[in-house]
């Protein structure tokens, strides 16, 4: 007759991923992200093993028949997700209805920490805190770009500004240019021209003593021409932007010296005194043909407005700044003649001890070029009694 074992059943070994597990407690806690779950029981009386018939049921599910081919009777779960367990397990003691012994285990297995109430509440929170620090991110560069865009239309608008400035400048030096050069330069040419032919055509009813002195005044208007040609040439020079302008070491005397070599005859028309107060061997490091021109047109200007006088230049260096002082003791100007001479928008013209009006391009050269060395410019004057220029260059 077949015998099935009677009695109890006993949970003898509890093994979460292979480590032992107590189950005294009443429900079994059991750590999140359980991999395998062996539970291995035991019975009050043995038989053979395939007399041995063990079910069990989790959670309520269906009945599941324990494999006994395997030796010691026990019960495998894998990847069991989080919550709340009850294993139920019944083993047959005889024939008949429900004549079966059962036990329970409880268990449970934790809730993963990103399954957890408060860990979503972060992941919002830190989706969140990306996301507008992405935003801020975002917003400060399109902040960058929009100042970035701003300050080179401010550029451009500047560019813009300084060009239009520039062009009105042109503007009114292309029309002072017409001016000088339809009154200073065509007008003489014009007394020359007619002068020359009287004296070719009418040279028998014209006596000696005119003849000479027409001769004279064409020749005086010829040297003006020249020197406002050499003027306006040296302007157009150092107007063009592609006039790259070197420093050099040179002696600032023999410079001088240059200056007055060539102004000399015009000096001696006007019973003027040339005097080059810079010492011998004054080496400095400057822009030399600039600064030449610089000094020829103060020199110039104090020649046109000087009779019986004196014109000096002397130089002074300190705190590496090149002092250079014209002074002479002509007719001196007014101190709306020296604003007019200090201001960018206006050009002097006053008669010069001829009697002759200027054309004021000197004084234009000399602001002009005073801009493209970084230099300032002084004057001191008291009507009728001479003008001391003082023009200020750094020499680093």
């Amino acid at each position: 007759m077949l015998a099935l074992p009677s009695g109890k059943i006993y949970i003898d070994k509890l093994l979460v991923d292979g480590k032992y597990c107590s189950t005294a407690s009443t429900t079994i806690q059991l750590p999140g992200q359980v991999k395998k779950l062996e539970i291995i029981f035991a019975v009050s009386a043995w038989c053979k093993k395939e007399n041995l018939y063990i079910d069990y049921a989790l959670n309520n599910d269906q009945w599941i028949r324990v494999d006994m081919a395997s030796g010691e009777p026990k019960i495998n779960f894998s990847n069991l997700s989080y919550g709340n367990y009850n294993l139920l397990i019944r083993k047959m003691n005889g024939f008949g209805t429900n004549n079966y012994s059962y036990t329970s285990v409880a268990f449970t297995i934790a809730t993963p920490f990103y399954q957890q109430w408060w860990f979503r509440v972060l992941a919002v929170l830190a989706v969140a805190a990306i996301g507008y620090l992405i935003f801020r991110l975002r917003l400060r560069g399109y902040d960058l770009k929009e100042k970035k865009l701003f300050a080179m239309v401010e550029q451009k608008t500047r560019d813009l500004n300084l060009k239009n400035i520039q062009l009105e400048k042109n503007d009114q030096i292309k029309t002072r240019l017409i001016s000088v050069i339809n009154h200073d330069i065509i007008t003489p040419l014009k007394f020359m021209h007619y002068a020359g032919k009287a004296l070719v055509e009418k040279k028998e009813t014209i006596g000696p003593e005119q003849q000479l002195q027409t001769i004279s005044e064409i020749t005086q208007t010829a040297k003006d021409m020249e020197m406002l040609s050499s003027q306006i040439l040296n302007w157009i020079i150092y107007q063009n932007p592609n006039e790259r302008m070197q420093k050099e070491e040179f002696d600032l005397h023999q410079s001088v010296e240059m200056v007055f070599a060539v102004l000399k005859f015009p000096a001696k028309l006007k019973n003027t005194q040339l005097q080059n107060n810079v010492p011998a061997n004054s080496v400095i490091y400057q822009y030399m043909e600039p600064l030449r021109v610089l000094v020829y047109n103060l020199v110039l200007n104090s020649i046109n407005f000087t009779k019986e006088g004196l014109v000096s230049v002397q130089c002074n260096i300190a705190a590496n700044t090149l002092f250079i002082q014209v002074t002479d003791s002509g007719m001196g100007m007014t101190k709306e003649q020296i604003d007019n001479v200090m201001s960018d928008e206006k050009v002097i013209a006053a008669a010069n001890v001829n009697n002759k009006k200027g054309t004021g391009l000197g004084y234009m050269i000399i602001k002009d070029l005073l801009k493209m060395m970084s230099g300032s410019l002084s004057i001191k004057s008291i009507k009728n009694n001479g003008t001391t220029v003082l023009v200020s260059l750094p020499l680093k």
